[in-house]
């Protein structure tokens, strides 16, 4: 865990991280075993992607491989403890308003979907997000 720093071990998560939030986003495709895609997916009546799974235990791992709380990235809390910078709190907030609300809120996925550069400027909120959490812890 190095401060300002790419750790080697969140670089396999942040890579598969992006490429997910990609395909989340309408820019990238992924169809395995046939015609199973990453987007395939119920469990007792509540349909979500297995990406949104993929998303959450990327950015799980990150968050242990860094050994941060939820207290380090809440941008309502004054950096004292010296954890993540505001910026990196906003992006963080960002990135999760953006998982959250393209798995749950059909109107925010229809909208980021429905052109490439939302889609593309989404992607990129979440990569920043994501990468701010190991670059500056």
């Amino acid at each position: 865990m190095a401060r300002n720093n790419l750790d080697i071990e969140d670089v396999p998560p942040i890579v598969l991280f992006i490429v997910v939030s990609g395909i989340t986003a309408g820019i990238l495709q992924l169809t395995a075993y046939g015609s199973f895609t990453l987007s395939d997916t119920a469990i007792q009546g509540l349909e979500v992607s297995i990406a949104w799974f993929i998303q959450l235990a990327s950015l799980a791992s990150v968050f242990i491989t860094n050994q941060l709380s939820l207290g380090d990235v809440n941008p309502l809390q004054p950096n004292a403890s010296g954890g993540l910078s505001s910026t990196s709190r906003y992006l963080f907030g960002g990135m999760v308003v953006a998982i959250f609300a393209m798995e749950f809120i059909p109107a925010a996925n229809d909208f980021v979907t429905s052109s490439d550069m939302v889609g593309t400027a989404v992607v990129l909120i979440e990569a920043a997000g994501i990468m701010s959490l190991s670059w500056l812890q």
